[in-house]
């Protein structure tokens, strides 16, 4: 499964969470140009690895990207990519912040079936909290995988459930396991 995270707000939150819930279901790849990921990496370099996930920080175009990487999207179960698309992805997600990005309007239009996550205040949002901001940090810190927010979990959990075909409450469930 391939997934694109776009957004101009701080994603980790849900990228993290992404990594949480595909981790125990194969080989995970992230693709990003955020460099907060290398503190996830054994050594802390562009291209690493935290468990069997291949953390890879390059300013590639989506069209260098596997070149780049030196790698093939078939040598992984799981890819998530950070402000990358490309023809063979399967699910889109908007990272949405607490101010207005119209400039990203376009991407509303390019992609039909883009989902959703809003951060900050509102009835379905995630809010933006200490501890969220917290558990972020200590997972990047103690290099440990948790779940930065149980409200992603569910958002996420709802747009996983089809493409993995998994009941909602399996996937929490997986999110959550220590």
């Amino acid at each position: 499964m391939q997934i694109s995270v776009f957004g101009r707000t701080d994603k980790r939150a849900c990228i993290y969470t992404l990594m949480k819930i595909l981790q125990p279901l194969g080989d995970v790849a992230v693709i990003t140009s955020n460099r907060h990921f290398m503190r996830l990496a054994e050594d802390g370099a562009p291209f690493g690895f935290y468990q069997n996930i291949s953390i890879f920080v390059t300013d590639a175009t989506a069209d260098e990207m596997w070149q780049t990487i030196d790698h093939k999207p078939g040598d992984f179960d799981h890819i998530i990519m950070d402000n990358l698309y490309n023809e063979s992805t399967d699910l889109i997600i908007y990272v949405q912040g607490a101010g207005v990005e119209a400039s990203d309007e376009y991407l509303f239009d390019t992609f039909e079936d883009m989902q959703l996550i809003c951060m900050g205040k509102g009835k379905n949002a995630v809010p933006y909290s200490k501890e969220l901001m917290e558990n972020l940090e200590k997972i990047e810190y103690y290099r440990q995988l948790i779940v930065p927010s149980p409200g992603m979990v569910n958002v996420l959990a709802k747009m996983l459930a089809e493409p993995l075909k998994m009941p909602i409450k399996n996937i929490v469930k997986v999110a959550n396991k220590k």
